[in-house]
């Protein structure tokens, strides 16, 4: 590799994309004690923010419905609180995608922390109308959890190809 060559992004496969979704989803499966899963972000709406924000996104409104509906249903939780949460954050990543590239990275983790702030407040809202137990206010940790771990999505899911930068071809 010659040392004028830059990295140009290539568009995600679909293997990737429902591998991630899957891999996020299963570790958010997994059972750890209750204290700490209160602290844990949701990896699976994290990874979804994360392609539905992409150009050309690979995950969409309804990638969102069907994720939050398997988890739901995973976790024994009332059936499309989560689905439509999820299907909500995907669309607003739709339409955060043309300004989302031109941020800088702490804008977007700012960005993300307040969607997953928003995610949590309709959840709890959700869960307490129906009459189920919040987890208090040591689960607000998690969306901050969250947004510290978006700097790491573009480090493991992107795939970029290495090309001949344009202006030093001659050389």
């Amino acid at each position: 590799m010659s040392p004028a060559t830059e990295q140009q992004l290539l568009p995600a496969s679909r293997r990737l994309v429902w591998g991630s979704l899957l891999v996020a989803l299963l570790v958010d499966l997994v059972p750890i004690t209750a204290s700490i899963d209160l602290l844990r972000p949701d990896l699976c709406l994290l990874v979804l923010i994360y392609w539905s924000t992409r150009p050309r996104p690979p995950a969409s409104v309804w990638s969102g419905w069907g994720l939050g509906l398997v988890k739901d249903v995973a976790m024994l939780l009332p059936t499309g609180l989560g689905a439509g949460l999820y299907c909500l954050c995907a669309y607003v990543g739709t339409h955060l995608r043309k300004t989302f590239d031109q941020m800088a990275l702490h804008a977007q983790m700012l960005v993300v922390a307040l969607l997953l702030f928003a995610v949590l407040g309709l959840r709890a809202a959700g869960q307490l109308w129906l009459g189920l137990r919040w987890g208090g206010p040591l689960e607000l940790w998690s969306p901050l959890f969250g947004a510290l771990l978006w700097p790491l999505l573009p480090l493991l899911l992107e795939t970029r190809r290495d090309t001949p930068s344009r202006g030093l071809q001659g050389d």
